[in-house]
């Protein structure tokens, strides 16, 4: 250091990539400092001494790569430190156990391939992260860890055992064990405890099929109600436990290169992702959920059957599949991406069920590809003696396609509220808008009128739409005009009420008008981001 270093006025000192082997001998008055990064400090051997840091609350050593060991005398004292990184510290072994960090909410050994021991040195982390070290095993005394929200454990190629002790952490919501192949029995108490919530995610990506979860139905039904990522697996079949977790709620088998059939999946299921799974051609039944999503991006190998299933006997929000054209049994279909229907019935009263299908064009070269917010919004209006209602659909998906692509909708419109009412409706339009992907064509399938919203068994209470009243032009986004004049879809500009995604926050829908948002469940996770980060990494792997 400097000679007239003055170390007492530090607060936060930054010394990333440097060439130093030790920062300084003996103590230095460090009362005031409060962050520490030394992270590509490659040549560093010597863990500077911290007695006297009482107030820092972040150190990060990230990548130094030859600090082989930290004495117990310089973290003892550390009783404000919130976050410890240390990943990618390849030479490090151990740190002390005589110590308790008690502040201590986050702990990064990502990497550190010769540490062999589950870390003890605070009961209050939230999140650990222990990716690609050489653990063996997870002991019974993580339950101690009542505060532990997150615990990443993938590629720990030589971890051998989980207690089932860690089916007792209530705060419990991301757990992964990704890569983790000589698993000799997973316990399978997770799939039973009562305390966790519906939102724990167990990833189980690139896992031996012999190291992951087995039981059988028993009369104590699994409770287990979160997200299951089994991604990037080499089985033919879904392992036979996922069809007894009767309150799964999603499945993510993004990449299962060898995956040939799904087999039933339980009804509570409301996110299912199977993108880039190309062996996928049969499925066992259709789905049945109004709330669902259904994603068979680039499964190119979908039977005739599994198509059926998926697209005429399925009702759910929306599903994705690969296809150029829309299907001829929708009895409408028209290039672009706007059609009106005459009516042959003219209901008073009624709900309309209808089912929609869009070809969307897909991307050619991902790499142009960039995150964005992406939605898909409909405009539709019944004429009814001179009134048009107009409905803003709460709708959306994001996902990176690299070739055409059907979406599919099962959409509800109500065509009058009012059961007194003896109003005619007698034509509908409907223009789409996709802000990602240009809409090649649209089909229109009308299945069902109902008198009311409570004889629709299927009718997904949670969307809620926007009604307007107009007198024949809607000035508000000068599209769309009716009566006598023409209709124009392609171009017909923002909806009133649109949904978005950021990737982080999942499906939210806003109602720009008054900035309240609807009742509809988050999405578990972004797929395209998932996806994007996937294609780089095959090039990375290529290269």
């Amino acid at each position: 250091m400097p000679p007239r270093f003055s170390p007492q006025f530090l607060v936060k000192l930054e010394m990333t990539e440097s060439k130093l082997e030790r920062l300084w001998h003996g103590t230095q008055p460090l009362l005031n400092l409060k962050e520490l990064d030394l992270s590509l400090s490659r040549n560093l051997t010597a863990f500077p001494d911290l007695s006297n840091a009482t107030n820092l609350e972040k150190l990060i050593l990230r990548e130094c790569e030859s600090l082989v060991m930290i004495h117990s005398s310089s973290l003892q004292n550390l009783h404000k430190l919130r976050e410890l990184d240390m990943s990618l510290c390849r030479s490090l072994e151990v740190l002390p156990t005589d110590i308790n960090l008690e502040s201590l909410t986050k702990l990064n050994l990502n990497g550190c391939s010769r540490w062999r021991t589950f870390p003890d040195i605070s009961r209050n982390i939230k999140d650990l992260l222990l990716k690609s070290t050489a653990i063996e095993e997870v002991p019974s005394s993580v339950q101690n860890i009542t505060r532990l929200n997150t615990l990443m454990m993938g590629d720990c190629k030589e971890l051998r055992k989980i207690s089932p002790s860690i089916s007792k952490l209530k705060l419990l919501q991301i757990l992964e064990f990704s890569g983790c192949k000589n698993v000799e029995c997973f316990p399978t108490a997770i799939f039973y405890a009562n305390h966790l919530t519906r939102n724990l995610r167990l990833l189980l990506d690139n896992t031996e099929e012999a190291s992951l979860p087995t039981f059988q139905p028993t009369c104590n039904m699994p409770t287990f109600g979160g997200g299951l990522v089994l991604s990037n697996n080499v089985f033919e079949s879904i392992p036979s436990f996922v069809g007894h977790i009767y309150q799964l709620r999603s499945l993510l088998l993004f990449r299962c290169k060898n995956l040939k059939s799904l087999p039933n999946l339980p009804p509570s299921l409301e996110y299912l992702y199977t993108d880039g799974c190309e062996s996928l051609s049969r499925i066992s039944s259709s789905f049945k959920n109004p709330q669902s999503i259904l994603s068979f991006v680039d499964c190119s190998s979908l039977d005739e059957e599994a198509e059926k299933l998926i697209i005429q006997e399925t009702i759910c929000k929306y599903r994705f599949l690969p296809d150029k054209e829309v299907p001829p049994y929708f009895t409408h279909r028209v290039t672009g991406s706007s059609i009106t229907i005459p009516l042959d019935t003219s209901p008073t009263s009624a709900l309309l069920r209808c089912k929609v299908c869009l070809v969307l064009a897909g991307e050619p070269n991902p790499d142009n590809w960039t995150w964005k917010k992406s939605h898909i919004t409909c405009r539709f209006r019944g004429k009814r003696d001179g009134i048009v209602r107009l409905y803003g659909l709460r709708d959306m998906s994001n996902h990176v396609l690299e070739s055409d692509h059907l979406c599919v909708l099962d959409l509800f419109f109500l065509l009058d509220e009012d059961k007194d009412t003896k109003a005619v409706c007698e034509e509908v339009f409907f223009g789409f808008k996709c802000s990602s992907h240009v809409i090649i064509q649209c089909g229109i399938e009308i299945l069902e009128f109902y008198s009311s919203l409570d004889d629709s068994l299927y009718y997904p209470k949670a969307w809620t739409f926007e009604d307007e009243e107009d007198d024949g032009n809607n000035d508000s986004d000068g599209s769309y005009e009716f009566g006598d004049k023409e209709e124009s879809g392609d171009n017909y500009g923002d909806s009133d009420c649109e949904t978005e995604i950021d990737g982080s926050r999942g499906v939210e829908p806003i109602d720009e008008e008054d900035g309240k948002r609807c009742n509809v469940e988050d999405d578990i996770e972004s797929s395209a981001k998932r996806r994007k980060a996937n294609l780089d990494e095959d090039k990375c792997i290529s290269c």
